[in-house]
């Protein structure tokens, strides 16, 4: 008879965890060079998608704001009998 230790709930994502950190210091020979040139431009290349997506989600805040003011200033039925 084999006695084999608990399985703890918890224990599993742990081990998956560190499988992964240990796989990712295992060293692996580079076969390109990325000089110094390429870095800024993937750099400048990731700062203009994150500038463009704030953009589009500050039009996108703006006109939902616009539109909720429009709907907040149209007058009822009701209202609209008492001003003639």
């Amino acid at each position: 008879m084999t006695t084999s230790s608990p399985r703890l709930p918890g224990r599993q994502p742990m081990r998956l965890l560190m499988c992964l950190l240990a796989l990712g210091m295992v060293p692996v020979t580079a076969h390109a060079y990325i000089d110094p040139g390429t870095g800024s431009m993937l750099f400048q290349s990731l700062l203009a998608v994150l500038f463009g997506i704030g953009v589009a989600f500050r039009k996108i805040r703006d006109l939902i704001a616009r539109l909720w003011a429009f709907v907040l200033r149209r007058p009822g039925p009701d209202q609209s009998d008492k001003t003639q």
